[in-house]
C-alpha cells in the first residue's frame, strides 16, 4: 500500500511508468503488425532484399526460411526456394498467366527436379489447384505426423498450393491476431473505467431497478479484486495475440 500511496503522489513515478508502458506498447504493435507467413505453424518474418524477397523464423526444430523471387505485375515467373530444418531443400518456378497482371493466376509449377505440374485454374481464396481436367488436386503429404514429431524429412512434401500463395504474395499476412487483442483492450479498458468511475457500471446495472442503490461490501470487494485479475488477463491475451 505504501508503493501505491508513493506512486500516486509522485508525478516524477508516474512519468516514468507511463514512458516506460509507451515504449512497450510501440515495440509491442511493432510486433504484431509484424508481415510475413505461416508455415507449417511457424510465422516467418518478411524481409524485402533489391532482388528477392526473405521469409525467416524459427521453429522447435531449426530455422525455416522461404525466398521469393519475382517483382510482382512485372515478371513472367516466381521462384519459390525453401531451405527448412534437416538441411530439407525444396525449389519451385511458377508460371504466370500474365507477367503484368498476377491476379490472372498460374499456368504451371515445376521443381528442380524438372517435375511440372500444369495448372488450369488457381486464386488465393480457393483452397485447392486445377488440373488441366478442372479436378481439383488434392496435394495432403502423406505422412502422419504425432506431436512434437519431426516431419522434416526426406520424404517432406510442399503443399503446391502453398508455393502458389507463396509466390504471388498471397500467403503474406500481419503476425498479430485482432480477436485475441480485441478482448485483450475491452477487459482493460472495462477496468480503466471502473477505477476512474467505480459506480458507474454499478449504477448502470441497478439505477433502472432500484432506487438510490448502493453497492454491498461484497461487490466492493470483488470489484478490486477485479481490478487486478482483469488487467492480468487482458496481457495474458495480448502476449497470445503475438
Amino acid at each position: 500500500m505504501e508503493i501505491i500511496t508513493a506512486f500516486k503522489k509522485s508525478r516524477v513515478l508516474q512519468g516514468i511508468v507511463g514512458l516506460l508502458l509507451l515504449l512497450l506498447l510501440v515495440v509491442y504493435f511493432r510486433i504484431f503488425f509484424t508481415t510475413g507467413i505461416i508455415v507449417d505453424d511457424t510465422f516467418l518474418k518478411k524481409t524485402i532484399r533489391s532482388s528477392e524477397i526473405d521469409y525467416t523464423g524459427k521453429s522447435e526444430f531449426g530455422t525455416l526460411e522461404v525466398t521469393v523471387q519475382g517483382h510482382r505485375n512485372k515478371d513472367s515467373t516466381s521462384i519459390v526456394t525453401y531451405h527448412l530444418p534437416n538441411q530439407i531443400y525444396r525449389q519451385f518456378t511458377v508460371q504466370l498467366v500474365d507477367g503484368s497482371d498476377w491476379s490472372r493466376g498460374i499456368t504451371s509449377i515445376s521443381d528442380s527436379y524438372g517435375k511440372s505440374v500444369d495448372i488450369i485454374r488457381y486464386t488465393s481464396e480457393e483452397p485447392f489447384l486445377y488440373d488441366v481436367n478442372g479436378e481439383p488436386m488434392i496435394d495432403i503429404n502423406g505422412m502422419t505426423y504425432f506431436s512434437g514429431e519431426n516431419p522434416y524429412e526426406n520424404s517432406y512434401k510442399v503443399n503446391l498450393k502453398n508455393v502458389a500463395d507463396t509466390a504471388t504474395y498471397s500467403r503474406e499476412l500481419i503476425r498479430g491476431n485482432y480477436v485475441y487483442l480485441i478482448f485483450a483492450v475491452i477487459l482493460i479498458g472495462f477496468t480503466l473505467i471502473d477505477i476512474r468511475f467505480p459506480l458507474f457500471f454499478f449504477h448502470m446495472r441497478y439505477a433502472l431497478s432500484v432506487d438510490n442503490p448502493e453497492p454491498t461490501d461484497w461487490y466492493l470487494f470483488l470489484q478490486k479484486v477485479a481490478w487486478y485479475v482483469y488487467p492480468a488477463v487482458g496481457v495474458i491475451f495480448m502476449i497470445a495475440a503475438l
